[in-house]
């Protein structure tokens, strides 16, 4: 499919598999059938159709900017292989690995950064949401970071509010001298060695 340039690619060429609708991809900067040979016997055997999802869901991802739609692709296509398909009831990597995909969900990698949606999604629409989801973008990151600060701070507040009654604080000092009951060891030791 012919692609407005972004970073020397011009082309991408897709072809899916036609039973459980896996998608194999590759960028081109130039369209001749050294590359395309090469890519054909490289990862393809059985080729497909749904181009028009796929741009659309490039430029979704790259917020409409064409001339950055190479930085979206691996994302947007990994987003399709993992997305589930109506027809089959499972997703396309699904039913070519027969495992589940293991999607990136880590509050320390920030990967889950989007809202829930407010109303159903088309399929171009969820692809370009977990691409979008799986390029980490800073403002994203920004989001979460805040979200998560205020919600940490609210709960320590509402743990200080709930456990009034038991939260001392004790002051020690260097030096002073602390009684501890270690229950763990207690348990054990005060208990016969023989029956």
């Amino acid at each position: 499919m012919f692609m407005p340039p972004s970073n020397k690619f011009k082309y991408i060429i897709q072809g899916r598999c036609s039973l459980t609708h896996y998608p194999e991809f590759r960028m081109l900067t130039r369209e001749n059938t050294e590359a395309i040979a090469k890519w054909l016997y490289e990862d393809v055997i059985c080729l497909e159709r749904p181009h028009f999802d796929v741009r659309q869901a490039l430029f979704k991802a790259v917020d409409g900017d064409q001339s950055r739609w190479s930085t979206a692709t691996y994302s947007v296509f990994w987003s399709e292989r993992v997305t589930v398909r109506k027809r089959m009831g499972c997703s396309p990597y699904y039913a070519t690995t027969g495992t589940h995909p293991l999607l990136p969900a880590d509050i320390v990698e920030a990967t889950y950064l989007q809202p829930p949606p407010n109303s159903l999604l088309s399929t171009t629409d969820l692809i370009a949401c977990r691409a979008i989801d799986l390029q980490r973008r800073q403002e994203d990151l920004d989001r979460l970071h805040s979200q998560v600060l205020s919600a940490r701070r609210l709960a320590a507040i509402c743990f200080k509010k709930d456990h009034a009654a038991t939260i001392r604080d004790y002051n020690f000092k260097t030096g002073d001298l602390v009684l501890m009951r270690n229950t763990r060891i207690e348990v054990t030791h005060n208990k016969k060695m023989k029956p």
